[in-house]
């Protein structure tokens, strides 16, 4: 086994991999942006925490606060509990109105405003990515802390669809050399039990905005990778639409899904190691 969960992984979401697959996940990686083109990248390097109001602007608050971790200060009450062994409460805590990072493209969009952005660009980072999941978790399947290699893809519209087409085409052959049978197919985000949600879930779902690629892990379909159509949403919220003609689309990769479908196709790890 190339990885050790905790006996309460289940409650708490997190593990720890060993040299084996912290290397496989490395590889992985390095595999992906080197298909992408790195060259034609700009690279990133992105924080695992990010504001309240930045997430605001998103619309995330609205749409996906079930997978939101606060990020807490123990205050001077608190620190004196802990230290008789008390467990902390919410008076102990001191909320800056950060959060820890939900989705690796959020950091980009506020760098952009002033960006000369030309005939469209192509950002990447490896980021530490963070989702409360109501205790539905399942090692390198579904985590708390997980890792994703994020394309921001920012442009003009037939730039980003173009760019997001390529995409899909390079990660479904990387897919297909894991497992033959990878598929790709129209998703959408699991977004909060709201009416307003449900109509934005319905209209990606109709105008195929979010695609995700499957991969068979243990009889069931997971999705290693998804591709996002934006439209204006994070181009107007930024300021950087340019009275309409920038668009913004993005792709990620689940690291540790990928790991998992090279364990359940055994063999297939050479395709990233050799």
């Amino acid at each position: 086994m190339c990885f050790e969960p905790t006996d309460s992984f289940s409650r708490d979401g997190y593990l720890c991999l060993s040299d084996e697959s912290g290397s496989l996940l490395t590889a992985i990686d390095r595999t992906i942006v080197q298909r992408a083109g790195s060259e034609r990248c700009q690279h990133y390097v992105a924080p695992s925490i990010i504001s309240g109001a930045v997430l605001a602007k998103c619309g995330y608050f609205e749409s996906h606060p079930h997978h939101l971790h606060v990020v807490g200060q123990i205050s001077a009450e608190g620190r004196a509990a802990v230290t008789r062994g008390e467990k902390l409460t919410g008076p102990m805590l001191e909320h800056h109105d950060l959060f820890l990072t939900p989705a690796a493209c959020l950091h980009i969009y506020p760098t952009l405003a002033t960006k000369d952005i030309g005939d469209g660009i192509v950002i990447t980072s490896n980021v530490r990515v963070f989702r409360a999941e109501d205790g539905n978790y399942r090692p390198l399947i579904r985590q708390r802390d997980f890792t994703v290699r994020e394309f921001v893809l920012v442009g003009s519209k037939d730039f980003v669809v173009g760019q997001l087409e390529a995409f899909r085409g390079l990660a479904l052959d990387l897919a297909r050399s894991v497992n033959p049978g990878a598929t790709l197919e129209a998703a959408s985000d699991h977004f909060y039990a709201t009416k307003v949600n449900a109509i934005k879930e319905k209209i990606q779902l109709r105008n195929a905005l979010k695609h995700e690629l499957r991969i068979q892990i243990d009889d069931q379909p997971v999705a290693v990778a998804s591709f996002n159509f934006h439209h204006h949403h994070f181009s107007r919220a930024f300021g950087f639409d340019r009275g309409g003609a920038v668009v913004t689309g993005c792709v990620g990769f689940g690291l540790e899904r990928w790991i998992a479908a090279t364990m359940a196709s055994p063999g297939s790890a050479s395709v990233f190691t050799n």
